[in-house]
């Protein structure tokens, strides 16, 4: 994944375009990918900066539900699961790609 890519999921999650679920464990694996020892300084920043959006974003959705009484449960499938291991991310990002 490139710096470009990075930006484009941010601004997706920004804007709130209509990510399917079943992609999003995807999107965070792709993400986590560009976090390596031999990642630039530009890189580093853009990765850190779209898990930065993605988690506001959960936590926009997760205040609106308490506010409206809804339990918290009901957003996993609409939430980035960016509390999730990686190894169960990967396990998701396969079973949503067969």
């Amino acid at each position: 994944m490139r710096r470009s890519d990075a930006n484009l999921i941010r601004r997706a999650v920004r804007e709130r375009w209509g990510v399917p679920a079943r992609h999003k464990a995807a999107i965070l694996l792709d993400i986590a990918s560009m976090i390596s020892d031999d990642a630039t300084p530009p890189e580093l920043i853009a990765a850190c900066n779209a898990i930065l959006e993605i988690e506001r974003e959960n936590q926009r959705k997760e205040h609106a539900a308490l506010r409206a009484g809804v339990p918290l449960e009901s957003l996993a499938k609409t939430n980035y699961p960016t509390h999730t291991p990686l190894k169960e991310l990967e396990r998701a990002s396969h079973s949503a790609q067969t």
